[in-house]
């Protein structure tokens, strides 16, 4: 069974899943563009992709004419015939001009979809067009049981809904992780990292809460009686300055390090010789960087809008899920991790234990079988008012 499996663009943590999917089908990949400036990524390289399929090398897809994404995806995909497409999302134009060429085609798609209910505020309207366009999916991919929840709730058959699209390559991060860890002195000196620290890897924009997290940590420094563990960050965006601003203003500047975007290579360094890893999102889709940090032995300190806590965040077994508003609670937390009531070492083994049910095989398996139901259900005609509204949301 030939899938095609379209992302935007392909970066480190697809690799896994790419290879993982393509024991059971035959993996199509096919990314729309070949750079962003959402992600600094380095290009990518392995089997997997060795094939792969870029519709546009140099532009972001951001950029791209509707028409001119429209038609150069769908000779690509008239090229290599999959039997089934696989997207991310059903909102993204791309994704819909796939969609749209699947309908036309007689071709199954399945929806890759980690989006929940609680994300934000829904209104009746939006629920109303994606109720249609969702109705189009033979099958769905999703992260955990809040995305099979809403999936559902937007009209996907639950037979035909399945869990493994949020995984991420655990044996590379457990290795990589302990073999930092082997090396400690030698790393500790290289990257000039401290014995003690809380680690944060995150995109610098105002979901992911950053300055809660530095008001936080500013008040356990104050309690913490000169054993305080330091606060690292590794991440750029576009408010960096303000970070800044407000670590200098809290004069946390010995104790608040900015690392800088760090690429996948560096990553297991880092979370090899932290101590515990916080994610304090206001909302977030998933958050595969929760999954690396488990993979890498971590206790992990998760925001309850993380769509990953129901399957990942077991409190004071692995780690402890947070109010993202509750800015006391996380300093208690950074406390009794860092003074001895907790056992970060123990908690971190326990995260390895848990993570290790959503692996890059999950994904594999997942494909395959979406894909199969897909092709098995029927495929629905497609309305005037449903075409309709495919036409607009690609042209929006």
């Amino acid at each position: 069974m030939k899938v095609a499996v379209l992302f935007d663009r392909f970066g480190p943590y697809h690799i896994a899943r790419l290879e993982a999917a393509a024991k059971y089908v035959t993996v199509i990949p096919i990314e729309v563009s070949g750079e962003t400036s959402e992600y600094q990524w380095d290009k990518v390289e392995s089997k997997v992709l060795k094939n792969r399929i870029t519709l546009f090398a140099q532009k972001e897809s951001t950029s791209i004419p509707a028409i001119q994404l429209r038609q150069t995806l769908a000779q690509e995909l008239n090229k290599v015939k999959p039997d089934v497409v696989a997207v991310n999302g059903w909102s993204d134009r791309s994704a819909l001009s796939a969609l749209a060429w699947c309908l036309e085609n007689k071709v199954p798609a399945v929806v890759m979809s980690e989006s929940a209910a609680g994300d934000e505020k829904r209104s009746w309207w939006k629920e109303f067009i994606k109720q249609n366009i969702v109705s189009r999916f033979s099958a769905g991919l999703v992260g955990g049981i809040r995305h099979a929840d809403y999936l559902q709730e937007l009209g996907m058959p639950k037979p035909n809904i399945f869990i493994g699209y949020d995984v991420v390559d655990n044996d590379y991060f457990q290795r990589e992780a302990d073999k930092a860890r082997s090396q400690r002195a030698f790393w500790q000196q290289q990257k000039n990292l401290p014995e003690n620290y809380f680690l944060i890897v995150s995109r610098f924009i105002q979901k992911k809460n950053l300055p809660f997290v530095i008001k936080a940590y500013h008040d356990y420094l104050k309690n913490a009686n000169g054993q305080a563990w330091d606060l690292y960050i590794l991440g750029d965006g576009p408010l960096k300055p303000q970070l800044l601003q407000l670590t200098n203003e809290l004069g946390l500047q010995h104790k608040v390090h900015f690392e800088g975007f760090k690429q996948y290579n560096e990553l297991p360094i880092y979370f090899g010789l932290a101590k515990a890893f916080v994610h304090a999102s206001t909302t977030e889709q998933w958050g595969l960087v929760v999954n690396e940090a488990m993979a890498a032995g971590l206790p992990v300190v998760i925001s309850e809008r993380c769509n990953c806590v129901p399957e990942l965040v077991h409190t004071s077994r692995n780690g402890y899920v947070i109010d993202p508003n509750n800015q006391q609670a996380l300093t208690q937390i950074m406390t009794s991790l860092s003074n001895g009531q907790d056992n970060p070492e123990k908690m971190g083994q326990e995260s390895r234990k848990i993570v290790a049910t959503l692996n890059a095989d999950a994904f594999g398996q997942g494909i395959r079988n979406a894909a199969q139901a897909a092709q098995n259900t029927p495929r629905k005609r497609m309305g005037l008012l449903s075409n309709f509204l495919l036409k607009r949301m690609i042209n929006r």
